[in-house]
């Protein structure tokens, strides 16, 4: 009898201890993810999907967090690999949700399909054209000379196919410029060209030894050419950051080091400064 009681006392706290884990454990809120909502809403003729190298479109960007959380900090480089001036923003709030939208011009410097957000619950793919027809080689279009008149009765019309083809020389020559002007104006700037391709190496994280030296070689090729631009035009440079990048850059492409997350931010940071050192394009 002893025995049995002794027994009864040493397992009644185990017991207690296994329907303690046995019981449900109450969940946990969850918190509201600070990371806003983003869409993108392509305006005008962008509408359709589909745009033209170099030509200006417009789109709205709207950003939706919660109301009690503070603005989320926001970057061109969430439009990538599109190149971006924000015209205007606005801000309404509904129910607890605030609701930002940036009107935006967008340009876009890459043939072929973009697309944008490609992380997002929504991504959006944007096809880009060549802005001149198919086939087009850039010849002056001009109309057959008209055969002369050789009779009395058709001099009149002799003079009037005469100041046709003049006049339709003339406006030739006048759409020759023009899209020789066009060509000129589409073409993308140095300086916005090199943001561009910083946008792009922003954008994509390489994963592999492979792209990680891809990347060092595109960034040492916009380094060296932010300097070479602002050399040309005298521009003051910033003397430190170029060197430091540079042998950061070597140790990646012949040492093959990984650069960790807040390396490669200073890298991007180096670049941006480097480009911003090249003057405004006219």
């Amino acid at each position: 009898m002893i025995g049995a009681r002794r027994m009864a006392a040493l397992t009644a706290p185990l017991a207690g201890l296994v329907v303690a884990l046995a019981a449900p454990t109450p969940a946990r809120a969850q918190e509201p993810s600070s990371a806003p909502a983003i869409t993108v809403v392509l305006r005008g003729g962008a509408a359709a999907g589909s745009v033209e190298f170099g030509k200006a479109f417009e789109l709205d960007v709207v950003r939706r967090w919660a109301r009690s959380a503070p603005a989320p900090p926001w970057s061109d480089e969430v439009l990538a690999p599109l190149v971006v001036d924000v015209l205007a923003t606005t801000t309404t709030a509904d129910g607890d949700t605030t609701i930002e939208t940036r009107h935006c011009r967008a340009f876009a410097f890459q043939l072929g399909a973009a697309t944008l957000l490609p992380k997002s619950e929504t991504p959006l793919t944007l096809l880009v054209d060549s802005c001149l027809p198919a086939g087009d080689a850039g010849a002056l279009e001009l109309l057959p000379p008209p055969p002369l008149a050789v009779r009395a009765g058709q001099r009149q019309l002799a003079r009037l196919l005469l100041f046709a083809l003049i006049a339709a020389a003339l406006a030739g020559g006048a759409l020759l410029g023009l899209r020789a002007w066009h060509r000129r104006q589409a073409a993308p700037r140095p300086r916005r060209r090199l943001q561009a391709e910083i946008a792009v190496l922003a954008a994509t994280v390489p994963t592999t030894p492979a792209e990680r030296r891809a990347e060092a070689i595109a960034a040492t090729r916009i380094l060296r050419q932010a300097g070479d631009l602002a050399r040309q035009a005298a521009a003051p440079q910033p003397a430190a950051f170029a060197t430091a990048a540079e042998a950061l850059l070597d140790d990646v492409k012949f040492a093959g080091r990984t650069l960790a997350a807040d390396e490669r931010a200073r890298l991007l940071d180096a670049l941006r400064a480097a480009v911003a050192a090249v003057p405004e394009d006219r």
